[in-house]
């Protein structure tokens, strides 16, 4: 994605009425793609959209920034502390905590 690209997309994830389609734009992000434009934007929706389908995509895409201390705190208060099962469930799927189990234990 261009920089261009990625400003319209967040311009519709950001203010588009359609709770469907602010999440669907985060789902273009949960792949390879990475960009720094993206970070805020992100913890934004996951901290204060009303919908839990915009919150647990941008969980989920935020997956992709766990070296940052900031998302890995985000995304572990999410885990424990959303009101929505399906934010949790995408917030311990994107960071290591002591929800995930060790293999060969």
């Amino acid at each position: 994605y261009t920089p261009a690209m990625i400003q319209s997309l967040l311009q519709i994830a950001q203010s588009h009425a359609n709770a469907e389609l602010r999440a669907k734009v985060w789902t273009f992000f949960d792949g390879a793609t990475t960009s720094d434009l993206l970070v805020a934007p992100l913890l934004h929706a996951l901290r204060h959209d009303s919908s839990d389908a915009v919150r647990a995509e941008a969980a989920e895409t935020l997956g992709n920034y766990t070296e940052r201390p900031e998302v890995r705190q985000a995304l572990t208060w999410h885990a424990t502390n959303d009101k929505s099962k399906q934010v949790r469930d995408k917030a311990r799927r994107s960071v290591p905590g002591p929800w995930r189990s060790v293999r060969g234990r």
